[in-house]
C-alpha cells in the first residue's frame, strides 16, 4: 500500500511540475517574436522614462546623431530623431513623455500608430491573460515532452534520498541529483517567480524541510547527507533567485570564461562579444548597483529558448580588465561546459546558467567529502559552507568558489592528519601536495593557509626528517607560485590610492586607517555579512531579521561539537595568526588598489573574502560554551540553517522581484 501511495505521489507532483513547465515554455515560444516601437520625437516632446517589464533602461542606450539627452535628463530632439525599442511581445512597456499636449505625441508598434489619452505609453498583459494567450496545439507536444522528462528527475531525486537515507551516495549519485533539481527549476521557476514574486521561496523551503524530516534518522549520524541535501537545494534556488550577474563581478568573471571556451588565456581585457550575449549582459547588467532596480519572470522568457547565434559579432567593445590577469585555473570547468553549449548555439541564458552550476557542483563535492572525512568539527564545517553569502560565492562563475572550496578541503585533511592513529600515506601527502598547489593558483592573499601544515605532529610521518622536508616544500613552493602567479597585479605607479611609499613612510597613519576600519566593519566582515547583504546592489534583511538570524548563528557557533578535543594553545594561536594574517592581507591589497590617496577608512572591503578566514576563527571558538545534548541535534542544524535561507531567499526575492500581476 505504501509503495503505491508513493508512485502516485511521484504521479502528482509530476503532472504539477509538468503543467507549469508547459506554462513555462509555451510563453518562452511566444516570447521568440518580437516588437519594433518608434517613437517620432519633436521639438514638442522628450522622453522621461523608458521601462521594460519594470526596468529602467539607461537612455544613452538610445541616444543618436539626433538625439540626445537634455539638462533634466529627457531624451529630446533638435531635427525630428526617432528613437527604437526592440522588445519581446510579451513584455511590458512603459513610456512617460514630456509634452504639453499629448497629441504630439507618435509611437508606432510595427508601423502601426497607438492612440494616445495622455503621457504615458503602456502595454501591459498579466500573467493569466499571457499563459492564455501562450496555450496552443503545440502545447500537448510540450507537456508530454516535459512530464517524461520531469518523471526521470523525479524519480531519480526519490532514488537518491533513500540512497541517503541508506548512506550509500556516490560521487555520480550526486552529480545525478543536482542535474535533476537544476532541470526540474530550469523548466518552472521562472513562470513561478513571474506569478508569485517572493511567496515562491515558501514552497520551496517547505519541500526542502519535508525531505530533511524524511531524512531525519541518517542526518542525526551523519551530518555530511544532510549538507548534501541543503547544499543543493538551497544552491541551486541561489543559482536561479539572483539574476544573472548580479553576484559581485560575475558579469566580467563570466565573460573570461567565455574567452576561455575559444582558449584565449590572455589579452588586453577587450573583446568584441556576439551580438546576442553582448544584449544579454547589458539587460541584466546595466544598473547594478542601482538598488531599485528590479524585474520580473517576464524578463526570462525571452531569454530560455533564444538561438546564440555567436558568429554575428557586437561593435561594443566590452571591458574586463579586472579579470584578465586572474588565474585560469578557476575558469577550466565553467569554461569547458560554457564552450559546449557556446558550440550548440544554445542561449546566453544557458550559459551563464551552466557555468553556475558547474562551479556549485564542485563546491558541493568537495564540501560534503571533507564534512564527511573529517574527524572533528563536523558542525563548524557545516555551518560555514552554509553560510549564505557561501553559496552565493558557490553558485555563481567566479574565483570565490574555488578558493573557498579548495580552503575547506586543504583544512579538512590537514585536521584528517592531525588527529589520525596512523602514519600518513603517500596517497594522503599527494592528494595535499595538489590541492596546495591548486590554492596557489587562486586568488591571491591565502597563502598564510599553507602554514596550516604546522598542525601535522611530527610522529605522523615516517621521519622527522621527511616531516620537515615535507612541510617546509608545502609552506614555500605554493607561496612561490601564488606571487609569481600574481606578479602583473601588483600596484602601478601614479594611482590615485595610496602607495606602499606612504605606508613605509607614514607607518602611524596607516596603521590609524587600518584601525578605524576594523572599528567601522569587522563585525559586518567577519559576521552579519555572512548571512546578510546579497548581490551586487546589495539587498539587506530587516533589521529585527537580522538579529533573529544573529542570535541563531552565536548559538551555532557556540554549541560544543560532538567530540571533546581541547585544541591545544599553541595550535589555537596558529589558527588565529593566519586568519588575522589573511584578514590584514585583504586589507592591504584593498588599501593598495581601491582606496585613494586621503581616505579615512580602506575601500572595496566584501564580506565575501574573509571567508576562509572564518574558519579558522570558528574552529578555535568551538567546543567552549553550550553543550546540546539531544539525539536529532543534526536535524536541528538542517533546520536553522532552512530557517536562515528561508529569510535569505525572501530577501532576494523580494529586492530584486517586483510582483507580477
Amino acid at each position: 500500500m505504501k509503495d503505491k501511495l508513493k508512485k502516485i505521489s511521484i504521479f502528482c507532483i509530476t503532472l504539477i511540475l509538468a503543467l507549469i513547465a508547459t506554462c513555462n515554455f509555451s510563453i518562452a515560444i511566444k516570447a521568440r517574436k518580437y516588437t519594433t516601437y518608434e517613437i517620432n520625437l519633436n521639438d514638442k516632446v522628450t522622453v522621461g522614462r523608458v521601462l521594460i517589464n519594470g526596468t529602467e533602461i539607461p537612455k544613452e542606450r538610445y541616444i543618436s546623431d539626433k538625439v540626445k539627452i537634455n539638462q533634466n535628463g529627457d531624451l529630446y530632439t533638435s531635427e525630428n530623431g526617432k528613437i527604437k525599442i526592440i522588445s519581446s511581445v510579451i513584455d511590458d512597456i512603459i513610456i512617460n513623455f514630456n509634452t504639453d499636449n499629448y497629441n504630439n505625441i507618435e509611437v508606432l508598434k510595427d508601423g502601426t500608430k497607438q492612440p494616445m489619452h495622455d503621457n504615458l505609453f503602456m502595454i501591459h498583459e498579466n500573467m493569466l491573460q499571457l499563459t492564455k494567450s501562450s496555450l496552443n496545439k503545440y502545447s500537448i507536444v510540450i507537456f508530454f515532452v516535459s512530464y517524461a522528462i520531469l518523471f526521470l528527475c523525479v524519480w531519480e531525486i526519490k532514488r537518491i534520498l533513500n540512497k541517503i537515507k541508506d548512506n550509500k551516495i556516490k560521487l555520480y549519485d550526486i552529480v545525478l541529483f543536482a542535474i535533476s533539481v537544476f532541470i526540474i527549476y530550469f523548466a518552472n521557476i521562472y513562470y513561478l517567480i513571474a506569478v508569485f514574486r517572493h511567496l515562491i521561496v515558501i514552497p520551496i523551503i517547505v519541500i526542502i524541510g519535508t525531505c530533511i524530516y524524511y531524512l531525519k534518522d541518517n542526518i542525526k549520524g551523519n551530518l555530511h547527507n544532510g549538507y548534501l541535501l541543503l547544499a543543493v537545494s538551497l544552491g541551486i534556488t541561489m543559482l536561479f533567485i539572483l539574476p544573472p550577474f548580479h553576484v559581485p563581478d560575475e558579469a566580467k568573471h563570466f565573460i573570461k570564461s567565455y574567452e576561455m571556451s575559444y582558449g584565449v588565456v590572455k589579452d588586453d581585457g577587450y573583446v568584441n562579444l556576439p551580438e546576442s550575449l553582448d544584449n544579454f549582459i547589458y539587460k541584466y547588467s546595466h544598473s547594478l548597483l542601482n538598488y531599485n532596480v528590479k524585474f520580473s519572470g517576464k524578463n526570462y522568457f525571452a531569454d530560455i529558448l533564444e538561438c546564440g547565434n555567436y558568429r554575428y559579432i557586437s561593435q561594443h567593445i566590452t571591458k574586463y580588465t579586472n579579470t584578465r590577469f586572474l588565474s585560469i585555473i578557476p575558469y577550466i570547468p565553467s569554461a569547458i561546459f560554457i564552450g559546449l553549449f557556446r558550440i550548440c548555439n544554445l542561449s546566453p541564458i544557458s550559459l551563464i546558467l551552466i557555468g553556475k552550476l558547474v562551479n556549485l557542483l564542485l563546491t558541493v563535492i568537495f564540501c560534503y567529502y571533507s564534512i564527511k572525512n573529517i574527524p572533528i568539527f563536523k558542525k563548524t564545517l557545516f555551518v560555514v559552507v552554509l553560510f549564505p553569502i557561501f553559496i552565493q560565492q558557490a553558485a555563481a562563475v567566479n574565483m570565490d568558489y574555488l578558493t573557498n572550496l579548495i580552503i575547506v578541503f586543504f583544512v579538512s585533511c590537514i585536521i584528517q592528519m592531525k588527529y589520525s592513529e596512523e602514519i600518513l600515506k603517500k596517497k594522503q601527502l599527494i592528494i595535499l601536495s595538489v590541492v596546495s598547489i591548486i590554492l596557489a593558483y587562486c586568488k591571491f592573499g591565502y597563502f598564510p593557509f599553507f602554514f596550516f601544515i604546522l598542525l601535522v605532529p611530527n610522529n605522523k610521518f615516517k621521519t622527522k626528517k621527511v616531516a620537515l622536508i615535507f612541510k617546509i616544500l608545502i609552506i614555500l613552493i605554493p607561496t612561490a607560485l601564488s606571487f609569481l602567479d600574481n606578479l602583473e597585479l601588483g600596484m602601478g605607479d601614479n594611482t590615485p590610492y595610496y602607495t606602499i611609499d606612504f605606508a613605509l613612510n607614514n607607518p602611524v597613519t596607516t596603521a590609524k586607517i587600518y584601525y578605524k576600519t576594523a572599528l567601522w566593519r569587522l563585525d559586518l566582515d567577519l559576521f552579519r555579512g555572512l548571512f546578510d547583504g546579497f548581490g551586487w546592489s546589495t539587498k539587506w534583511n530587516e533589521s529585527f531579521v537580522s538579529t533573529i538570524l544573529s542570535i541563531i548563528y552565536i548559538l551555532l557557533i557556540s554549541i560544543k561539537d560532538d567530540i571533546d578535543v581541547k585544541i591545544k594553545k599553541h595550535d589555537k594561536l596558529l589558527l588565529l595568526v593566519v586568519a588575522f594574517f589573511s584578514i590584514g592581507i585583504v586589507y592591504s591589497a584593498m588599501f593598495f588598489s581601491w582606496t585613494y590617496f586621503g581616505a579615512d577608512k580602506i575601500d572595496g572591503l566584501q564580506p565575501r573574502y574573509f571567508i576562509p578566514a572564518i574558519l579558522c576563527i570558528h574552529i578555535v571558538l568551538t567546543n567552549c560554551i553550550f553543550i546540546f545534548n539531544m539525539k536529532n541535534k543534526y536535524v536541528v542544524y538542517s533546520f536553522l540553517i532552512l530557517f536562515i535561507f528561508l529569510f535569505a531567499f525572501f530577501t532576494i526575492a523580494k529586492g530584486f522581484y517586483y510582483l507580477q500581476v
